[in-house]
């Protein structure tokens, strides 16, 4: 017996009367009159810089720390010493550029395995000023 397929969604908004998808109910209570104007607020664009203005090369020093305590005996390698910066997308930078997984606790960026070594060259790269491997 064959699997139907998913029927995909179309998010486009060609089907809806154009514009964007997000602001479709926005644009429609304005033009019924049921919404002033000016009272919806409009989107507006998300800046490239994380909130506190702090960039992965403002830092002058991190510490990259081997440990497999309290992990199962797996090894991962700590980044300590990030502060002001969104880690979410810098774990996600770090995860393409050493091609193994990463992920963030508390205000540590975890690693998996021993990429001292790589990591403290890739963050060389990026303009930290000093790496502290240990």
């Amino acid at each position: 017996m064959a699997r139907k397929k998913k029927q995909k969604v179309d998010t486009s908004g060609a089907g809806f009367g154009g514009g964007a998808f997000g602001g479709q109910m926005a644009d429609l209570l304005k033009a019924q009159g049921l919404v002033a104007a000016d009272a919806v607020p409009t989107p507006t664009a998300t800046t490239a810089e994380p909130e506190g203005g702090s960039t992965l090369a403002d830092h002058k020093k991190l510490v990259l720390r081997r440990t497999s305590k309290g992990r199962r005996g797996k090894t991962v390698t700590l980044i300590e010493g990030l502060l002001g910066i969104d880690l979410k997308p810098l774990a996600k930078q770090i995860r393409t550029a050493m091609g193994c997984g990463s992920s963030v606790e508390d205000d540590i960026i975890v690693v998996q395995g021993d990429q001292r070594d790589r990591l403290a060259t890739w963050l060389t790269a990026q303009g930290v000023k000093q790496v502290v491997k240990s």
